[in-house]
């Protein structure tokens, strides 16, 4: 089953101030591997600087063991692959060096499974 979420540029991790809010957005994924891609318009400082990338955080190396497999940046128009363990979260974020208060836009992120797990 393909898995959505949406994610604001509001939402951005504010890395100079991480006290100023910011959050991830988690699912838990079936077992298997699955192929991640996102549309959207998200911008920092109005509309003035165009972001076209944001993070992932699997965790299922916790189980699976493998040291690859925790962050991936997926770029827009582009697909990542990643593993799911189908019990641990993946982590979706966004970051910001300055001010998340001036951000727009929204992009939705697509996890489409290509195997079972099996």
């Amino acid at each position: 089953m393909v898995e959505q979420v949406i994610i604001q540029a509001t939402d951005a991790i504010n890395l100079d101030n991480i006290s100023a809010g910011g959050t991830a957005k988690e699912l838990i994924l079936p077992v298997g591997t699955h192929t991640v891609s996102f549309t959207g318009d998200l911008n920092f400082n109005g509309a003035n600087l165009l972001l076209q990338q944001i993070f992932v955080f699997g965790t299922a190396p916790l189980t699976t063991g493998n040291p690859q497999g925790w962050y991936f940046v997926v770029d827009q128009g582009q697909e990542v692959l990643i593993e799911s363990d189908g019990i641990n979260p993946t982590y979706v974020f966004l970051v910001d060096q300055v001010d998340i208060a001036d951000n727009t836009g929204a992009a939705t992120v697509v996890f489409t499974p290509i195997n079972d797990g099996q």
